[in-house]
């Protein structure tokens, strides 16, 4: 069946069809994952690729996991301990360590912590890692940054790639 769907996607790339190739593509791509058994296709490489990309078919949903994964590490940092303000070495700077709450008026969107840490966060990602060392309290927050730093260059990589095909094939 498999073979059937990559027959249709390449005789409908060859009359420049793409859309239509694409979703032969994904079709082809969920037979593969899905002949590997009610427990192991969801614990496959394949699964989180379908989850975050489409199968490398959408822009949109690792520009998505990009955003989110930018706006809620900021609150990550919040809730676990940073330094904001002046440099470590200096008296002003602080310990910045929120609490949860569900009342509405600590959204943290709505306080300037959140984007002092969300500019900070920015810089992690800018691979400064002097200023990691300098505002991370914990050792295991230096883990976190690396584990964000990693996913944010997947997602980008994706994003970069689905739009290369998209541009490629003109289909825009």
């Amino acid at each position: 069946m498999a073979r059937l769907y990559r027959q249709l996607q390449a005789n409908y790339t060859f009359n420049f069809c793409y859309d239509e190739a694409g979703d032969f593509y994904v079709r082809e791509q969920e037979l593969i994952r899905n002949a590997k058994g009610k427990v192991s296709r969801w614990l496959c490489a394949r699964s989180l690729y379908n989850i975050v990309s489409n199968y490398g078919q959408s822009y949109l949903r690792p520009l998505f996991w990009l955003i989110i994964i930018l706006l809620l590490s900021p609150a990550v940092w919040l809730y676990t301990g940073l330094l904001l303000g002046p440099q470590s070495g200096e008296p002003r700077s602080s310990v910045t360590n929120y609490d949860w709450s569900l009342s509405p008026s600590d959204f943290l969107l709505f306080t300037s912590d959140y984007w002092d840490a969300f500019c900070l966060n920015l810089s992690f990602l800018g691979f400064n890692r002097e200023g990691v060392c300098s505002r991370m309290l914990e050792s295991y927050q230096h883990l976190l940054v690396t584990v964000e730093t990693l996913l944010v260059a997947v997602m980008v990589t994706l994003f970069v790639l689905a739009l290369r095909r998209l541009f490629m094939r003109k289909g825009y």
